[in-house]
């Protein structure tokens, strides 16, 4: 008798044991086709029916679950503008309908179509720490709109509180406004930016590759900035023989609108900045640095009180003879024939050689080269620090 028990308790520890093996199994499935291995080897095994019960509850929640994962990839995919809704429905709709053998067709379909989608995750995970970091010190430096903010139980000797008189001295002096309950200077940044990357022959492997970080770094940190902020506008080109338009002054970055290219393209701005970054052809910087300041230019006809800038993404290497006719460009401030008042910044990882090559012509004060990619970021930014320092002084004076 106590031989029989000790046998069905020793049976029960062995299903339990084999039950918890095929648990772990099923919860480190990595594809359908393990999960649909699985649920063949539960139900031939001599476990008890609660327990294959149980398990198979569990394989269709893991199933579940991983639908779930890729259906979460396929909104990001949609928000971030490297799918649109319809193939995100129609998709969704595959996952739902398909048998559990052909999930894994569906799911290496969907890997090939996000690619490009993966590469600027990759980017922006890597990146995005940095621009955590240099968010509030970037923000804080640029010009800002002052704004007075009261609360709506503010009132005056006649009625509702005036927000726009309590600024006037003469009326806090002799008290014909009450100090209001709050008041606060908002940070709305009034900043211009172009950012052109030079994607010629000689920026291939990894200087196209931190070109691109750099690029991605900028937009998601100018965006970031403009949506807390507002009043912030920037634009990105690329160049080598031609230039290519990433993203203009009134486009939206973060967008999943698709806009119509000059190159009867249609894609959204992040979709574009991926696929556009890569080497093609020669240098010829002095079009691409003329484009870059007629923007500007225009851009502060319009917006006279922001702050403006340039940045170049480049190693310096013209193959177009015209390092004179940039230098004389660069030097003036005449906006017709000239670069104009705009605050200029040129920038890339490398070594003492590409320092020189890009300083002969932006200048030794304007040229920034580090080693590593947080160091360049590190040095760019103090380096706009310095900019913005001197560009809020000429607007005191």
């Amino acid at each position: 008798m106590n031989q029989g028990r000790n046998q069905r308790v020793q049976s029960s520890k062995q299903a339990e044991d084999q039950k918890h093996q095929l648990d772990q199994k099923a919860q480190e499935a990595k594809s359908f086709k393990e999960l649909q291995d699985l649920k063949k080897e539960v139900t031939v095994s001599d476990l008890f029916d609660d327990m294959k019960q149980d398990l198979q509850q569990r394989l269709d929640a893991r199933e579940e679950q991983m639908k779930d994962e890729i259906k979460k990839e396929l909104t990001e995919m949609e928000e971030d503008g490297f799918m649109d809704e319809k193939r995100r429905e129609e998709l969704g709709k595959q996952l739902e309908e398909a048998k559990l053998e052909e999930l894994d067709k569906i799911r290496q379909r969907i890997e090939r179509e996000n690619t490009l989608f993966n590469e600027y995750q990759d980017i922006k995970e890597e990146v995005e720490p940095l621009i955590d970091q240099w968010f509030e010190y970037f923000a804080q430096r640029l010009p800002k709109q002052e704004e007075v903010e009261t609360d709506e139980d503010s009132l005056t000797r006649q009625g509702s509180f005036n927000r726009h008189s309590v600024m006037k001295p003469r009326n806090l002096l002799f008290g014909t406004v009450k100090k209001p309950r709050i008041i606060k200077q908002s940070i709305k940044p009034k900043f211009l930016a172009s950012v052109m990357v030079d994607v010629s022959g000689s920026m291939g492997g990894a200087k196209l590759d931190n070109a691109r970080k750099m690029l991605v770094f900028y937009n998601e940190l100018f965006s970031r900035i403009g949506e807390e902020f507002g009043f912030i506008r920037y634009a990105n080109n690329i160049f080598s023989d031609n230039i290519v338009e990433i993203k203009n002054f009134d486009q939206d970055y973060q967008s999943p609108m698709r806009y119509d290219w000059t190159d009867n393209t249609r894609s959204t701005v992040k979709v574009r900045l991926m696929q556009q970054l890569h080497t093609q052809g020669g240098t010829n910087m002095l079009p691409a640095i003329q484009k870059a300041a007629e923007d500007l230019s225009k851009e502060t006809f319009e917006y006279p009180d922001y702050a403006s800038a340039f940045y170049f993404v480049g190693d310096g290497a013209d193959t177009s003879g015209n390092a004179q006719r940039i230098r004389e460009f660069l030097r003036l401030s005449e906006t017709d024939r000239g670069f104009g008042e705009h605050m200029l910044s040129a920038i890339m990882l490398g070594n003492e050689s590409q320092r020189r090559a890009l300083a002969d012509i932006f200048g030794e004060d304007h040229t920034t080269v580090a080693p590593d990619f947080e160091t360049l970021i590190e040095q760019s930014m103090h380096k706009f620090d310095e900019d913005i320092s001197a560009y809020l002084r000429d607007k005191a004076i």
